[in-house]
This record gives C-alpha cells, sequence and structure tokens, in this order.
C-alpha cells in the first residue's frame, strides 16, 4: 500500500504536494494491517513449551500407574511430575495411540495426580498429560505412557468432590450411618461386647466428673510469646484460662467423644446430656488465638489435631441434642483450628508433593475424620474434603502393595490413625479403599514382619524400651481391626496373641 501510494505521489502530476490526511490514515492502517500479519505468521511457527520430564523428587509421590503394568484398580491413580509453571493440568486418555479417537480428556485438574470418575474398559490404555499456565499458554504434551486394565484390575471409580458431598448420609457418618445405627448399637451384645464394657466404664466414670471450674484471667496487653497456648472463648470475650493446658483441652475432647459414643449405642440421655455440656465446654477452646501464623508450625497444630478430631466425632454423635446455636459454637471451634490445620498440610508443608512428612501426615490423617464430619454445615470444610479425599484414594504414605509399612514399625500407631480416617471414609462417602492391596496385605505384614512379646530394636523413637517384655499395643488394635476387615484368620490369631491392651475409642468397638 505504501508502495502504490508513493508511486501515486510520484506519477500523478495533478498531485505535487504532500499525502493528503486520508492518504495518511490509509498508509498507517496498511503498516498496521501488516504488522498483525507478520505477527500471527509468527506465532505459527513457534511451538509450545514442553513438560517438565526430569526425574521425580524422593519426596514426591512416585509416578503412578506403573508404566506398561497392570493397573491395581480401574481407573488407576494416576501421578505425574509436578510443573512449577502449571496453573492447572489437562488429562488425556486413549485406546490408541494416536490419539485420534475416542479421547477422554479431563481439564482443569490443579493437583498433580488425578483419580477418574468411571471404570475404563479392559485392553491397553495410552495416556499424558499437559500443562497450563496462569496465562492460559498450554504445554506440547508430556511423553505418553501406558496402564492396562484387566479383570484383576480392582473397580475403584472415584466421582467428582461435589458429586461426593452431594451424597454424604447425616449424621452420624464417622464408622456408622443412619442405615447401620441398629446392626451396630447390636455389636455391643455380641462381638463388641467387651470394647462396649469398657466404653461404659469410661463414660460411667465422666458421668460423675464435674467441668473444670476455669479460673479465667483477662487478655493482657502484651501477648503472650510462644506456641502451643490455650486461650478460651466466652461469647465474644477471649480470656487466659489459668492452669488450662493443651493436654487438659485433649482430655476434654475424649471425654466428650466417649460419652457421645455411649450415647449413640444406647440412646441414655444421661451420657447424653453430659456428652453435649463437655462439648460445648471444650469447644470454648482456642490455641495460639495471638500467633498470627498459626498454620505455619506442628506446635500449633500437631498438639490438637486429635482433640479437634474427637470434638468433630462426639458433634457427628450428639448432632441430635444440639441447638442451632450450639452447633455453630461447636463448628467456629472446628473451624477456626480446622482451617489452621489445612493451611499447615496444603499451604506449608504442601503435603500432596512432600507426601512422606511425618507429623504432617499424622496431623492430615485425624483432620480427614475432622472434616468428614461436619463438611455438609460448615462451608469452609468443603475446601479440605476436596483436597483431603482426592488424595486419600489417590495414594497412602509409608506403605506399599505388599502391604508393607515403612516408617519404622514403632510408629505403627499411625496406621492405626490411618486405618482411623479410612474407616470414616469409607462410612462417610462409600469409598472403600480398603479394597487395594495396599490394605488387604498389611495385616500379613504384622504376621510375618514384626516381632511377638518380645524386645526388639529400631531406628526412631524407642518407646518399646519402655515397655521392654511386650510389643507396642497398637499393634494389637491394628491387626484385630484389619482381621476383621479382611477375614483373615491368622492376623486374628496374632493380635489375640499380642500382650497388649487393644481398646481405643471408638476403633475398638
Amino acid at each position: 500500500e505504501r508502495e502504490r501510494l508513493d508511486s501515486h505521489s510520484q506519477g500523478c502530476r495533478s498531485f505535487p504536494g504532500p499525502l493528503t490526511h486520508q492518504e495518511h490514515v490509509s498508509m498507517q492502517a496498511a503498516q498496521l494491517s501488516l504488522l498483525l500479519l507478520s505477527m500471527l505468521c509468527l506465532a505459527s511457527t513457534v511451538t509450545a513449551f514442553s513438560v517438565d520430564t526430569s526425574e521425580q523428587p524422593g519426596s514426591h509421590p512416585p509416578l503412578s500407574p506403573a508404566d506398561g503394568r497392570r493397573a491395581i484398580t480401574n481407573p488407576p491413580a494416576m501421578i505425574w511430575r509436578m510443573d512449577s509453571r502449571a496453573k492447572t493440568y489437562t488429562v488425556e486418555m486413549c485406546q490408541g495411540p494416536e490419539f485420534d479417537r475416542d479421547v477422554i480428556r479431563v481439564d482443569g485438574i490443579d493437583l498433580p495426580f488425578y483419580n477418574h470418575s468411571a471404570a475404563l474398559a479392559a485392553g491397553t490404555w495410552h495416556w499424558r498429560h499437559y500443562v497450563v499456565t496462569e496465562d492460559g499458554e498450554r504445554s506440547d504434551p508430556s511423553p505418553m505412557r501406558r496402564f492396562v486394565i484387566d479383570s484383576e484390575s480392582t473397580p475403584f471409580p472415584v466421582p467428582s468432590t461435589k458429586d461426593i458431598l452431594a451424597s454424604m448420609p447425616g449424621h452420624p457418618r464417622i464408622y456408622v450411618t443412619p442405615d447401620t445405627l441398629d446392626e451396630f448399637r447390636a455389636r455391643h451384645l455380641g462381638p463388641a461386647k467387651q470394647a462396649w464394657e469398657d466404653i461404659k466404664r469410661s463414660a460411667d466414670a465422666i458421668v460423675e466428673m464435674s467441668l473444670p471450674n476455669l479460673r479465667l484471667l483477662p487478655m493482657p496487653e502484651r501477648k503472650p510469646k510462644g506456641r502451643g497456648r490455650v486461650f478460651y472463648k466466652r461469647g465474644r470475650q477471649v480470656f487466659v484460662p489459668k492452669g488450662y493446658t493443651v493436654r487438659s483441652a485433649n482430655g476434654d475432647a475424649n471425654r466428650a467423644m466417649v460419652l457421645g459414643l455411649a450415647y449413640l449405642l444406647t440412646g441414655d440421655r444421661r451420657y447424653g446430656d453430659a456428652a453435649r455440656q463437655r462439648l460445648l465446654f471444650v469447644s470454648g477452646v482456642r490455641i495460639d488465638l495471638h500467633q498470627k501464623d498459626r498454620a505455619s508450625h506442628d506446635s500449633v497444630v500437631y498438639c490438637f489435631e486429635y482433640g479437634l478430631k474427637r470434638i468433630a466425632i462426639a458433634y457427628d454423635y450428639i448432632h441430635p441434642l444440639l441447638s442451632e446455636a450450639e452447633r455453630r459454637t461447636v463448628l467456629d471451634a472446628i473451624e477456626y483450628h480446622g482451617e489452621a490445620a489445612y493451611g499447615w498440610c496444603r499451604h506449608k508443608l504442601k503435603l500432596h508433593l512432600n507426601y512422606q512428612n511425618s507429623h504432617g501426615q499424622q496431623c492430615m490423617h485425624a483432620l480427614l475424620t475432622t472434616t468428614l464430619a461436619v463438611v455438609s454445615e460448615l462451608p469452609a470444610a468443603r475446601e479440605w474434603a476436596d483436597y483431603l479425599i482426592r488424595q486419600y484414594v489417590n495414594r497412602v504414605a509409608w506403605g506399599a502393595n505388599d502391604g508393607g509399612y515403612t516408617e519404622g514399625q514403632t510408629y505403627s500407631h499411625k496406621v492405626s490413625f490411618i486405618l482411623d480416617g479410612l474407616c470414616a471414609l469409607r462410612t462417610a462417602t462409600g469409598l472403600d479403599v480398603f479394597q487395594k492391596p495396599r490394605w488387604r496385605n498389611t495385616g500379613d505384614f504384622w504376621l510375618y514382619c514384626m516381632s511377638l512379646n518380645y524386645w526388639w530394636n529400631h531406628w526412631g523413637d524407642c518407646y518399646s524400651l519402655l515397655m521392654p517384655m511386650y510389643g507396642n499395643g497398637s499393634d494389637a488394635v491394628i491387626t484385630n481391626f484389619l482381621a476383621a476387615m479382611t477375614g483373615n484368620r491368622y492376623v486374628k490369631w496374632w493380635s489375640d496373641a499380642v500382650v497388649a491392651d487393644p481398646s481405643r475409642f471408638p476403633f475398638a468397638y
């Protein structure tokens, strides 16, 4: 266009002067068109970026499923390499390696793992993923991987979190549901008779106990230093309860849960009213209200995660006895502490990547049960549930499909914490992770690999040095439960032979 205009200005005798305004505008428009055309041509020749294909960090969960192998579950739990540029990921699955037809494509995955919502047809499947950046730029596909679905792949589709939460039962839902409550109660006359006697003995003693008479001091102008500090909220006022510690709060939370369980099993209002009073009392506790970074340190979260879990279980069990205002009181306490636990697990520790962080995992096991108990009434817990459920159905740390446990045998109490959470997950959502070989084989690991009733040396915290004549008490709880889950009579024998107290509420029941 510029050449045409220049030729016109030079060759036309009727136009000896400079270009008119209209001709200037026309020339500028032509230049802009050329520029845009050049940019489009350049963009068409630039390839998208490649995904990160470096080796998976040792602290991250291993890539899954194993390339070219039979998938353990159908569909398999997928794990790929985290990419620091990713805002979201896209996963594609196809039975043809060309991905040219019948492609299953899932967009908007926010974490580097995925659980598909429908079982897949038998045969060989090919899959790959893409990285999508904050600016919406999409990468080239990752290298293709394969897995095989056959009759031995355990069906395990995982609905979306939204669908899971929409289909949850009412209260109770932790270890028992309204549909199984009658059967659950009847166990106290049969296979759970001894456990019920233990529960009743404890509950009867707690009923006779008075609530703590707190000496509430005003909040000092200069807030105290240090972590693990207890504050007490009464109405809108916050106090410092003199002499009342985190240990005190954990104890009262446990008493509320035991009373709640006794009420659930009997319907006896003597237990129910005492549980209600104890639950409302302990719901006034706030750990580290003075710390702005309370969600970034284990001495804040790790000290009360099981007290919080027991508060949530008690809430679940005596829900009908609480008024709306009383429920709000309990939920406020759970939201305060649960928010800190969730922030610590997801944002500080990034447990979806650093999944073998010991203290963080232990906190997360408890938070799973806490979340499931209250998620239908506590909007904040929906985000917690989405983060937690997806991980537990995808993988669990410290073990493998042979049933082994790799954190050290004396830390087996953490296995019982995992089983607590998975049992709550099953009753609250119907997702039965016990179907996976990881848990079907765990009882055999105890039977074959754990020393029975004598002292042993090992790495880590040497609890067994304090009990030289017998094994870890959690061994009895874990193996008794797993034997019941799998019908393994040999593991049941091993459990009965452990010289240890197997009672732990409500797990033993």
